[in-house]
């Protein structure tokens, strides 16, 4: 079973997540603005699932990011065009997922070093 833990910065980056479809929605005709604004939203609302697998690094299943990048790598591998706007969303997420996957098991070994020096 699941726990709760909101903190100020979750309700911080749930905020400039919905200010960000906010700005979406008025942006949209700019793709490049609408593509930055999307990123950055998503990016932020993802802070939270990073300071929450820090505190607690077999809190996430990671099966469900390996299947998010490889779903990432084809996209890119689809693509017939390659320019800013079409790669570079799933460029973006393959690092953000690549980070988070090697924080966890940083976290992970961090923890069972600490487990083992007790």
């Amino acid at each position: 079973m699941g726990y709760l833990s909101v903190v100020i910065i979750d309700k911080i980056c749930l905020m400039i997540s919905v200010i960000g479809i906010l700005a979406y929605a008025i942006f949209h005709t700019k793709p490049l603005i609408s593509l930055a604004i999307v990123s950055v939203s998503e990016v932020i609302s993802f802070i939270p699932t990073f300071r929450k697998t820090k505190n607690d690094p077999y809190s996430e299943s990671l099966p469900s990011y390996y299947l998010l990048l490889l779903k990432l790598v084809l996209i890119l591998a689809a693509l017939q065009t390659y320019n800013f706007l079409t790669a570079s969303y799933s460029i973006l997420w393959i690092v953000v997922i690549v980070t988070f996957l090697s924080s966890v098991y940083y976290w992970r070994a961090s923890m069972q070093a600490r487990k083992i020096t007790k």
